[in-house]
């Protein structure tokens, strides 16, 4: 955004000043203040259209920015685990306040793919994520953060066999329980038939 045309001078006119050297400065004042009150707005005199945005921009933030108590509200951050400048909100929580980075999800570094697993916020503070797990039987499924944000709690886990796209895998799974925060377990067999069977599934995980 370019910087602003029009100069402003505070503390003008004085008692004693004359208007013909005056006159400048107030007009420059008058020209700056629309400059600014047109930033993210429509036209100062546009009618019908008073106060309205056209977009809402927000400077990028180091550190992140304090809220009294009780507020909300949105502000631009860098995010630890994408490395991009994304959205986050300021709400109010059973336990207090949370800062949630609402735009912050395996889009901002990845390119989409089929098949690919993923994560992303939602602005409550859920966190989503999804990924491909393998076994035979009782499975024991351990998430890695790594590049992904990890849970302080799952609330609960949806298994989808992976079945070829030629025809019937004879495959299910189901889920059995949650460990913690970083474990799950599901149970692989056969569709048609009872026993432990070695099967492939995708896996949704929302927690916080």
């Amino acid at each position: 955004m370019a910087g602003p045309s029009y100069t402003y001078t505070k503390d003008i006119p004085q008692g004693a000043q004359k208007q013909s050297v005056t006159q400048a400065p107030i007009q420059s004042n008058f020209q700056a203040i629309k400059e600014l009150v047109e930033i993210d707005h429509e036209a100062f005199n546009l009618a019908n259209n008073f106060g309205k945005h056209k977009r809402v921009s927000l400077l990028a933030h180091a550190p992140a920015p304090t809220f009294d108590a009780n507020d909300a509200g949105l502000y631009n951050f860098l995010n630890p685990t994408t490395t991009k400048n994304e959205l986050y909100v300021h709400k109010q929580t059973v336990a207090g306040t949370s800062n949630i980075p609402f735009t912050a999800s395996y889009l901002s570094n990845n390119i989409p793919a089929n098949n690919a697993a993923g994560w992303t916020y939602l602005p409550s503070g859920i966190l989503m994520r999804w990924t491909g797990v393998t076994g035979t039987g009782l499975t024991t499924v351990t998430l890695l953060p790594a590049s992904t944000p990890a849970f302080s709690n799952i609330f609960i886990v949806f298994p989808i066999i992976n079945s070829t796209p030629a025809g019937d895998a004879n495959a299910a799974v189901s889920f059995v329980d949650i460990i913690s925060n970083t474990q799950f377990r599901v149970y692989f067999s056969n569709r048609t038939t009872t026993g432990a069977a070695a099967g492939e599934a995708n896996v949704l995980i929302i927690g916080r």
